[in-house]
């Protein structure tokens, strides 16, 4: 049977988003996202084939326990990120769509809203980032990092 990689949220932007992330795995990847929760079936991670890994989570979560405004929810993507990185990506804070990873070790994780703050452009380097960074010993960065 083939694992359906896409997940229909009622929001069209993050869900497109989403949708993207998800083919951007499969494509330059070959992952598919696992489903793994039965109380949250939208929610899926992607890991790296030759070491089981996850280098992304793909989670949908009321807004305040992001720390925004309002009770709906919305799409998000934890990614793994140097800890150096992390605290300047998140310097910009709510209004830069980049916050501490949700339900991770905030000094490795990051959480990126897929509400359309942050663009795919920027989304895309920093989901290839945190599959080198679940590598076996992948200490250096990729160079296409965006500047902060």
């Amino acid at each position: 049977m083939e694992t359906n990689i896409y997940c229909n949220t009622s929001d069209n932007t993050s869900s497109s988003l989403r949708d993207e992330i998800l083919e951007y795995a499969f494509r330059q990847y070959g992952v598919k996202p696992e489903y793994l929760w039965r109380t949250s079936p939208g929610n899926a991670v992607l890991r790296r084939p030759d070491n089981r890994k996850w280098f992304a989570v793909l989670l949908r979560v009321p807004r305040n326990r992001l720390g925004l405004s309002g009770e709906e929810e919305t799409d998000i993507l934890d990614v793994k990120c140097d800890p150096a990185l992390a605290g300047a990506l998140c310097a910009e804070g709510k209004a830069g769509g980049i916050l501490p990873g949700y339900h991770m070790n905030k000094n490795h994780w990051i959480t990126i809203l897929l509400d359309g703050t942050v663009k795919k452009e920027r989304i895309f380097p920093l989901l290839e980032m945190s599959r080198e960074l679940a590598g076996s010993g992948a200490d250096a960065l990729p160079a296409d990092v965006p500047d902060c």
